[in-house]
Formats: structure tokens, C-alpha cells, sequence
């Protein structure tokens, strides 16, 4: 018996190609999916290098703290020198003088607490996967499409092959 496993030895299959082709949707969501997971990867590795900094420094090894603890080092700075030129000596000096220093504590705590919150969200989201999501989504989504043109392929080529099986069973059993 020659030909690829076929009846008879034919070349090809008794009921035509069979197969279910693979959406080309499919393979153009998998390509951008990954197009987009690549783009992504320098600044991804720039925030989880910023995250990993944050989570073994604390928030005042922050470029964003720094940056708020230099303005508001200014701006105490300047509300200083205003004071001092203007109001007399005395009391009221005094008072003015801690009123720009609860000021500025207060800007650096509440600015402390808001870049936490937000590092912290940040951290979570990368460890998580959250900025990975739209790729690994339209990844998902092709494996998916792929996933169901396979088992449609299966089970036409399940048919196919019972039906073969009923043919040559009726064949062999109506010769005696």
C-alpha cells in the first residue's frame, strides 16, 4: 500500500482539505502584542529600577522628594528673607518665623505621604503585571483564536475520520 497513510494510497484527502485556517486577525494581534511589549520594555525596566530604588530607600531616596524638598527648601528660603525685611523684631517676628517653618514641615509631610501612596501603587501595579496587561490581553486573545481554530481543526478531522471508519466498516462487513 503506498501514499501517506490514505486510502487506496491517495494523495490527498477523500473529502477535501478540512483544516481550519487560522485567522489572520490572530496573527496580527499576537505581532502587535508583542510589538507593544517590546516598545514598553525601556521605560517598564526605568519604573521597576525607580520602584526597587523606592522600596529599599524610602520615599526621601526619591528623585520626586528631592525635587519637593528642594522647592520647598526655596520657597521657606524666600517667605525667610520676607519676613525678616519686614516685620520688627519681637514677638511677631518670632511667630512668623514658625509659622514658615510649620509651613514647610507641612508641605514636606503632606508631599511625603502623596509620593508614597503613589510609589506604592506604582510598585504594586509592576509587581502585579498591571502595565503588562494590554499586551499580555491581545496575547491572550490570539492564543485564544488559535486555541479555537485547533480544536475546530480536531474535530473535523475527527469526522472525517469516523466517517472513514463507518465507510470501511460497512465495506468489510458486507463481505462475507
Amino acid at each position: 500500500m503506498g501514499g501517506g497513510g490514505l486510502i487506496g494510497g491517495a494523495t490527498r484527502p477523500l473529502f477535501g482539505d478540512t483544516r481550519v485556517k487560522e485567522p489572520k486577525s490572530s496573527k496580527q494581534l499576537a505581532g502587535m502584542s508583542q510589538a507593544l511589549f517590546e516598545q514598553t520594555d525601556p521605560l517598564r525596566r526605568n519604573l521597576i529600577g525607580s520602584s526597587m530604588d523606592f522600596l529599599e530607600g524610602g520615599v526621601t531616596s526619591s528623585p520626586v522628594f528631592q525635587a519637593l524638598q528642594n522647592a520647598a527648601n526655596i520657597q521657606f528660603g524666600n517667605a525667610r528673607e520676607n519676613i525678616l525685611s519686614t516685620v520688627p523684631r519681637g514677638g511677631s517676628l518670632t511667630q512668623a518665623l514658625t509659622d514658615a517653618e510649620l509651613s514647610r514641615a507641612d508641605t514636606l509631610t503632606q508631599g511625603m505621604g502623596n509620593i508614597f501612596q503613589n510609589e506604592m501603587a506604582r510598585a504594586t501595579s509592576l509587581a502585579t503585571g498591571s502595565p503588562l496587561s494590554t499586551s499580555a490581553q491581545g496575547l491572550g486573545a490570539a492564543g485564544a483564536q488559535q486555541a479555537g481554530v485547533s480544536a475546530a481543526n480536531a474535530a473535523a478531522n475527527a469526522q472525517v475520520k469516523s466517517g472513514i471508519g463507518q465507510g470501511v466498516g460497512s465495506m468489510m462487513g458486507g463481505k462475507k
